[in-house]
């Protein structure tokens, strides 16, 4: 795969595989990764850390609500035109659920 910019950041292969690594587990230790794709722990570690700093990833917990007795929270993934994003902000501020 080739190289990609984002947000000023390159991104080559390896970056790709440790994000969809940590997507499918985002407890994997740093040396469960570095075994896995054959690198020195270190690099991983890196190449982590960079990804936190430039805003590629970042670490989230999600308790769960029912058990607490609260409401289900819901986070959904949208996808659009960023010529047409300050309309679908509002649209979706606009929902009474939304809060």
């Amino acid at each position: 795969m080739d190289s990609s910019a984002v947000s000023g950041l390159d991104l080559d292969e390896t970056d790709l595989r440790i994000i969809g690594l940590l997507q499918e587990d985002g407890r994997r230790s740093n040396s469960g990764i570095d075994r896995e794709l054959g690198l020195p722990e270190s690099a991983v570690r890196h190449r982590i850390e960079r990804l936190l700093r430039h805003g590629m990833i970042n670490v989230t917990v999600f308790a769960r609500s029912k058990r607490r007795g609260r409401p289900a929270h819901v986070i959904i993934g949208v996808s659009r035109d960023l010529a047409r994003n300050a309309a679908a902000t509002r649209a979706l501020v606009d929902l009474v659920q939304v809060g």
